[in-house]
């Protein structure tokens, strides 16, 4: 997906191409101030896995989503980030200002790790089993 990138801070912003999941994680971990997820609107209910990967890094997350939709809930719920509608021009500016001012001010936000925790695949796949076990019949 091409970006459009203004061209006064077309100097600041790199994109990278596709990369191997755990190159993607290192690069998040080590490498980035913000991570950007984009999710064109209209396709309700669905997280990107990349969402659960981002959230144990400690730095801000901007995704350009529907605010009402399950990663703006999500993001809000675990303070980990923020989220504006990818139309929302005047949003999005604000929203990378808000990003930078947190840079620069070498802040974190204070993310609710609890609740984070309960994100991780182990955590997930126990509430599954625990679901599976309660509504399957028994054989």
């Amino acid at each position: 997906m091409k970006i459009k990138i203004p061209d006064n801070i077309i100097n600041n912003v790199f994109e990278i191409e596709s990369v191997p999941h755990d190159e993607a994680i290192r690069i998040s971990t080590t490498e980035v101030d913000v991570l950007v997820m984009i999710h064109p609107l209209g396709r309700k209910g669905v997280y990107s896995g990349k969402i659960f990967d981002y959230l144990a890094t400690n730095k801000p997350i901007l995704a350009l989503y529907d605010p009402d939709d399950v990663v703006g809930d999500l993001l809000r719920e675990t303070r980990a980030g923020f989220t504006v509608k990818e139309s929302d021009i005047e949003g999005i500016k604000s929203m990378i200002l808000k990003c930078y001012s947190i840079w620069k001010n070498r802040e974190v936000l204070p993310r609710d790790w609890n609740k984070i925790k309960q994100c991780r695949r182990f955590n997930q796949t126990k509430i599954l089993l625990d679901y599976l076990s309660e509504h399957l019949p028994n054989q």
